[in-house]
């Protein structure tokens, strides 16, 4: 089976055609790509690209979600007929006007989304060793902690939202204390974003969120109807729900070197009218390069970041964990218990950070075997030099 399973078209005109059992996308009069259907799951449009009717027609006769953006902000969703999910709609209405399940529901989501932040903190604080950077981490990580030691008293929704929030604002500022400072990066300002690092971000949330919501409507869930986030006409507030615990393992983890390494540049954003910022076109293709790779590679770190309970291997990458939480918040509001969290308590980042730490401390013992082995061979050298006559 062939890896590819999103095709995101961002080149502005470009436009997908059918071709027997292929998509095709031309641009300027040249086809540029062939795609089977067969190996696709979604095309994600952007800019002024755009999908012949035969195309739309036969991605949804195969079950390829069509989904299209226009700037930072997802304009419209195709989703092929499926189908009726009647029963388990009508369980997630019930699961979700009962209060004592939504608020426990929300306490464990909360609590998800804290120890993933943790976990991205505390990896790059391992993997810097600047005093002043460590310190920043080390804070904004004891931050998260305090907030995942509040969640237990918190007596409502209302009250766990404003504990997310100020968890929030601690993260980014760890953010901010790894990014550049070139980049200048003073917090998340989400809408509209009036930075690059604002701008990126936002964009990495929506894709994540587009692809997460069809993966929660494939399964039967309501993807507007959620918890944390209000109902609201045209939001899908299940899926911005869901995908809280991914925001930082999967965008800021893939954002931070991104930008640090110059791969997306300053020239990779355009300002708009009344201060706002985007990704240029160039800068759309570059990141969701990168956004697929991560996407589908196999994730490293699976002690550090925690597993599914019961999930798979090492290979797992990131979109089949995504499709794996879907299933698992489906199968619990159906059976009305807790849906199970890729970063819980029993499979959270502290086993991995334990034994990253034990690894960091066996690094001295390791440069002594270094250093005796050094002077073993300068001996060795010294006696060697002492026997030679000299000239």
């Amino acid at each position: 089976m062939s890896e590819l399973r999103t095709l995101h078209v961002s080149t502005p005109g470009a436009e997908v055609r059918k071709c027997g059992e292929m998509l095709q996308v031309w641009v300027e009069g040249r086809r540029k790509l062939t795609v089977r259907l067969y190996d696709l799951e979604v095309v994600h449009l952007y800019a002024r690209a755009h999908l012949t009717a035969a195309a739309l027609q036969a991605c949804m006769s195969h079950g390829v979600r069509v989904a299209w953006f226009a700037g930072q902000r997802l304009v419209a969703r195709a989703e092929p007929e499926a189908p009726s999910h009647v029963l388990t709609r009508i369980a997630q209405v019930d699961r979700l006007r009962d209060k004592e399940y939504t608020l426990v529901f929300v306490r464990h989501l909360v609590e998800a989304k804290l120890r993933s932040q943790r976990a991205v903190l505390l990896r790059w604080r391992l993997a810097r060793s600047e005093p002043t950077l460590v310190k920043s981490l080390d804070c904004a990580a004891q931050l998260l902690e305090q907030g995942l030691g509040a969640l237990a008293e918190s007596p409502s929704v209302d009250t766990l939202r404003g504990l997310e929030g100020m968890a929030a604002v601690n993260h980014f500022a760890g953010v901010a204390a790894v990014l550049d400072p070139s980049w200048q990066f003073r917090g998340r300002i989400a809408h509209p974003p009036r930075d690059a690092v604002n701008a990126i971000l936002s964009f990495g949330y929506v894709v994540l969120c587009n692809e997460l919501a069809g993966l929660i409507q494939a399964v039967g869930l309501d993807p507007a109807i959620g918890v944390l986030h209000g109902l609201r006409s045209g939001r899908d507030s299940l899926a911005l729900d869901v995908v809280e615990p991914f925001r930082a393992p999967i965008i800021d983890a893939l954002v931070v070197p991104l930008l640090n390494r110059g791969m997306v540049r300053p020239e990779h954003f355009e300002p708009e009218p009344h201060g706002v910022v985007h990704l240029s076109a160039e800068g759309r293709k570059v990141f969701l390069r990168n956004y697929e790779l991560w996407m589908r590679a196999p994730y490293r770190g699976r002690a550090i970041f925690g597993g599914l309970p019961g999930q798979g291997t090492a290979s797992d990458c990131w979109r089949h964990a995504l499709r794996a939480q879907a299933l698992l918040v489906r199968n619990a509001i159906i059976h009305r218990v807790l849906p199970e969290w890729l970063w819980s308590q029993q499979s959270g980042p502290e086993a991995g950070l334990e034994f990253a730490e034990r690894r960091k401390a066996r690094a001295p013992a390791q440069s002594k075997r270094a250093q005796r082995k050094a002077k073993v061979d300068k001996k060795k050298s010294d006696g060697d030099s002492a026997g030679d006559d000299p000239e």
